[in-house]
């Protein structure tokens, strides 16, 4: 049994990979401060944008990521590059429902996953 979800990794370090660096960019690139501080120019609606499409980064960086970089390891048989950008799509949308479910389990414990918040300098 462990064989077979070991087998699996290149998924399950996918799907930990958009989770963290999806969090990373939400609080440190993707912020409202940010957005304010270009308001007006067309940085500023990017970063507006971007934040308004937040949950379809991982799907898109998936797809990006499967179909742009060869050899990527997948754990079952895809061999075409449309089969291994759509493996590490789903990897982009398990992400997501993985996050939440990350999140509700913590703050069942009262810890919130705020780490990647900028901390105010003193």
């Amino acid at each position: 049994m462990l064989g077979e979800v070991l087998r699996h990794w290149p998924f399950a370090a996918a799907v930990a990979l958009f989770m963290f660096f999806g969090q990373a960019m939400k609080a440190r690139v993707l912020t409202y401060e940010a957005i304010a501080r270009h308001d007006g120019s067309l940085f500023g609606h990017a970063l507006w944008f971007g934040r308004q499409t937040l949950p379809f980064h991982p799907v898109l960086a998936g797809l990006g990521l499967g179909a742009l970089v060869p050899g990527l390891p997948v754990s079952v048989d895809a061999d075409t590059p449309a089969a291994v950008a759509m493996y590490y799509g789903a990897a982009g949308v398990v992400s997501v429902f993985c996050f939440d479910a990350l999140k509700g389990f913590f703050k069942d414990k009262g810890v919130k996953l705020s780490s990647l918040r900028p901390t105010p300098h003193a």
